[in-house]
């Protein structure tokens, strides 16, 4: 960005008091553009033809800002997007925008998370965060204009793992799940066809690509319907949680560990005193 000045960008005349507003240079009678710094606030004094560049760029500013603010996920946003760009500028060719950044780095998470569903690579359980990241994807392209087709295909992959996250809780208890539908937020096509009573969560969850919603139907851009998951212990589960190390396992380990310690220090010392013995022989 430019620094700010209160000289006229055509003739170079000073500018006392400097513009406030767009305006002619009342030396050259050339027209000077106003624009403000995004990074220091700064008002910026420019001709027609370099005003498209300063937009452009700070168009890509205000666009990095927005979804850094998006990449809660990362330990280290600004890292991530830095090497992410860094990737698609050399795949491209050119510099990647920040959604294409954006959509790099969320597509990758999501798709690592759903592989371990049941771990925790946030704070969320891994298919719950991955479900959120989704949901995240799918109104990022309803901001960008994208069309409901795409946008609802990204909806249904966020209720997906949000419903297996409610799978994987209830089969720690043993349990399986009945779905509803929730159109409180949403329009009335929504709120009058749906019934609140859909169907089996593990049934859902083996089917997903047909899930109820978001309606294609839908009078919103973008459908505000959510699935809701409640335990029905009368249900068996068909999710099949992974064995967790056991106690007497991590004891075992734990022991084997400290056993290889000890050794490794016997080994250490058993050199130790061999050198010794050498030394004290040559010198003798």
């Amino acid at each position: 960005m430019r620094k700010n000045e209160s000289v006229c960008p055509h003739c170079g005349v000073i500018l006392d008091p400097p513009p406030k507003q767009s305006r002619k240079c009342p030396d050259c009678r050339e027209k000077i553009i106003l624009r403000t710094d995004p990074n220091t606030k700064d008002k910026v004094l420019l001709t027609e033809a370099s005003v498209i560049e300063f937009d452009e760029e700070k168009k890509h500013i205000m666009g990095r800002r927005k979804i850094l603010r998006l990449l809660w996920f990362e330990k280290d946003s600004e890292l991530s997007y830095e090497k992410a760009e860094s990737k698609l500028a050399e795949k491209f060719g050119s510099k990647p925008s920040p959604s294409d950044v954006y959509w790099s780095i969320a597509n990758r998470k999501a798709a690592g998370l759903a592989r371990n569903p049941e771990g925790r690579g946030t704070e969320y359980r891994n298919a719950q965060a991955a479900g959120m990241i989704y949901h995240q994807m799918a109104l990022h392209l309803h901001d960008e204009g994208k069309s409901k087709a795409r946008v609802q295909q990204v909806q249904r992959q966020g209720l997906r793992w949000l419903l297996i996250n409610s799978q994987i809780m209830f089969a720690e208890f043993e349990s399986g799940g009945d779905v509803s539908i929730s159109s409180d937020v949403c329009c009335d096509t929504c709120l009058t066809s749906h019934k609140k009573q859909v169907g089996d969560l593990d049934e859902l969850c083996a089917n997903w690509e047909s899930l109820p919603v978001p309606q294609e139907g839908c009078e919103f851009d973008y459908c505000n319907c959510s699935l809701r998951a409640m335990p029905n212990h009368n249900k068996k589960s068909t999710y099949v949680l992974k064995p967790k190390k056991s106690s007497s396992s991590k004891v075992a380990s734990a022991a084997a560990a400290q056993e290889a310690g000890c050794l490794t220090s016997l080994v250490t010392l058993a050199t130790l005193l061999f050198g010794l013995a050498c030394l004290l022989v040559v010198v003798l």
